[in-house]
């Protein structure tokens, strides 16, 4: 225990001096198959500089991000972008940078709409701190203050003279941010009072009275504390219903603490007065912290629903709108990880080719800018290739979006003279910037990139290459134009795993209705693959994309030979859901079906001209309703096939059927 304690005692004589800006530490080696948030280029502290109206100079962009946080934060008047800045610095590396790419012009454009949010937050953060480093007599420095907890804690173990308050700051530092902040909001005034006593006990030539009298100056010093007062010595000696009073000149309107002490004054009890010093205040206070920190959990929440509403909006950010979803099935923590770091690292994305002849080819920076197939089975470690990070447009915002290159910061696609597309870094130009920027208009099957810079040229492949032009540029017609000027928006890292794995990767609803893998990917034949799942297979063709079939419609499609079959083929679409709720059917590529109900007895295959007659009837709103067999030998020659409702014969050699209804 004692050689751990020394470590531990290390780490924090290492941790950030107290009221200091310190240079930014490198953060612990992440997972090898996670990329660290490279730093933000001097264009992107640039453009934040200018965003607050400030003129750059060389040593504020040679900076660390961290460190160019805090400058940001002195020399911002908003009061949105402070606070975004505050919880920037006091939290991650990652953060910082997000922030100076980011968070600072989303803050800015807050305050230009009076709209509160990260000061709110940041705000309750430092009286929270400035509350514990008071009830100990501390006077914390305003840099110190917008410390994150952990650093925070380090500082008042640092200046903290009383033992148990050092003990308590101890254990609270190695913890996570939840037990930290309880301890600076309960703990650390629970540590103090122990401190207190103790000091009282071991006074030898005390009397009863005087150790009396000191635990009431010291109950009367930390309820003070609680609203934000170093309480003097004159102060400590006022009878109980005078503190309250002083304590209700000092506590915020709308909180407990100021409601409760009102209460107490009226109570004609002394020992109303003095219940409430004691013990009272401190409940009082945690009320209100608890209540702010369920107010800060709602408004992430609703930030995050935001997040979602927006993305679904844009047409070219579907990854940042599941993310977002993920978080808030997560819960809280998980919501606010992706509000703080989470959103800007779901910015990624991959451009797909639709046009026919060049499905499932992507924009990749390999070679240049091309359009490239992806490997059918993936190929771990490139995860940078076919990804772009789709940012606010360096031109305009708004529908407008810039596409650079995730691991390499200021590198973007952009419009070059002629009609290229090219991958170049910014030289912080406004020609630069209208070229990168490409504005989204959504149309059937995906979206369409609209040059910035030339108004009616799109973002279009040709050839193998990538291009910007009208819709007859390369085309003699507009609509194979339009063809290649229409992109689907997929998942970021298409070309790291399969086609089957990539959907169901991205997918929470596939993933939570077909269960995990059973079993390894299998070639069906030249063009298909499928994969088994706990629940079903998932099939893939490069013309109808990953498709998912599920039990019991699984079983009924194997008996009939499933993908390689003549009259199913692969599936074009997912099962669906009949218009009753209850039955559930898919209708493949060469035709045949699989229908299931429950009340049916299982699923049963349809095709040929049973279906074809089946359908003309009206299908599941016919009499005959959903298919009860599979179709089978019936009397003679004929072939039938049996439903809930009655049956259909059929003479292969005539091509005629009848329906029969049940007697």
């Amino acid at each position: 225990m004692r050689i751990v304690k020394r470590g531990l005692v290390a780490v924090l004589a290492t941790a950030t001096v107290l009221g200091v800006p310190a240079p930014a530490t490198a953060s612990p080696a992440a997972p090898a198959a996670v990329t660290e948030t490279p730093q933000s280029t001097q264009e992107d502290k640039a453009r934040a500089l200018a965003r607050l109206g400030v003129l750059p100079e060389e040593p504020m962009l040679r900076l660390p991000d961290k460190d160019f946080v805090i400058l940001l934060w002195r020399r911002a008047t908003g009061a949105e972008v402070r606070g975004s800045a505050e919880l920037a610095f006091s939290g991650s590396v990652a953060e910082c940078t997000h922030f100076v790419k980011y968070g600072l012009h989303e803050a800015h454009a807050r305050d230009q709409r009076n709209e509160l949010r990260d000061e709110a937050i940041a705000r309750a953060a430092r009286q929270l701190r400035a509350k514990a480093a008071t009830v100990i007599g501390i006077t914390a420095e305003p840099e110190l203050l917008i410390r994150g907890n952990r650093d925070f804690i380090h500082a008042l173990y640092g200046r903290a003279t009383g033992k148990r308050v050092k003990e308590a700051a101890f254990v609270a530092f190695g913890r996570p941010d939840e037990e930290q902040r309880k301890f600076l909001e309960t703990g650390i005034f629970t540590a103090h009072a122990s401190d207190q006593q103790e000091a009282i006990d071991a006074d030898k030539e005390l009397t009863e009275a005087q150790r009396v009298k000191l635990a009431d100056r010291n109950a009367i010093g930390r309820a003070f504390a609680v609203v934000g007062v170093v309480a003097t010595d004159t102060m400590r000696d006022l009878a109980h219903d005078h503190v309250i009073r002083e304590i209700v000149k000092h506590a915020k309107k709308d909180t407990d603490v100021l409601v409760s002490a009102s209460a107490a004054l009226l109570s004609p009890a002394s020992a109303d007065w003095k219940a409430f010093v004691d013990t009272g205040i401190h409940q009082a206070n945690t009320r209100d912290e608890n209540r702010v920190v369920e107010q800060q959990k709602q408004q992430n929440r609703r930030a995050v629903e935001a997040i979602v509403t927006k993305a679904d909006q844009t047409g070219v950010q579907p990854y940042l709108a599941m993310m977002a979803r993920r978080a808030l099935v997560g819960g809280d923590l998980a919501i606010h990880r992706f509000l703080r770091a989470g959103q800007y690292d779901a910015l990624l994305q991959s451009l797909r080719t639709t046009r026919r002849g060049q499905e499932y080819h992507y924009v990749d920076e390999a070679n240049g800018v091309t359009i490239a197939a992806r490997d059918a089975n993936g190929v771990p470690g490139s995860e940078n290739r076919m990804t772009w990070k789709f940012v606010p447009g360096l031109a305009e915002q708004g529908s407008c979006y810039s596409m650079e290159a995730p691991a390499r910061p200021g590198y973007y696609l952009r419009a070059i003279d002629g009609d290229d597309v090219a991958f170049a870094p910014s030289d912080g130009t406004k020609g630069f910037h209208d070229d990168a920027t490409w504005c989204v208009e959504k149309v059937p099957g995906g979206v369409m990139l609209r040059s910035y810079a030339h108004k009616a040229a799109y973002f279009q492949e040709y050839e193998g290459r990538l291009r910007f032009g009208g819709f007859r540029a390369f085309h003699y017609e507009e609509a194979m134009g339009r063809a290649a000027s229409t992109w689907a928006v997929d998942p970021p890292h298409p070309n790291t795993v399969s086609a089957i794995m990539l959907r169901w990767n991205n997918d929470d609803a596939l993933k939570a209705s077909i269960g995990n893998p059973a079993g390894d990917e299998v070639a069906d034949g030249p063009y298909t693959r499928y994969r088994p799942f706990e629940r079903g297979r998932v099939y893939w063709t490069y013309m109808f994309g990953a498709k998912a079939v599920h039990q019991p419609l699984l079983d009924a499609y194997l008996r009939v030979g499933a993908a390689q079959s003549s009259v199913y083929g692969p599936p074009r679409d997912d099962d669906q859901t009949s218009a009753d709720g209850k039955g559930k059917y898919n209708v493949f590529s060469a035709g045949g079906s699989v229908y299931y109900h429950p009340d049916a007895g299982g699923a049963f295959v349809l095709y040929g001209g049973i279906k074809h007659y089946w359908d003309g009837l009206g299908g599941l709103n016919s009499f005959l309703r959903y298919p009860a067999s599979d179709e089978h030998a019936g009397p003679g020659r004929l072939r039938r096939s049996k439903f809930q409702g009655g049956w259909i014969d059929f003479d292969p050699v005539t091509g005629t059927a009848q329906a029969y209804a049940n007697p």
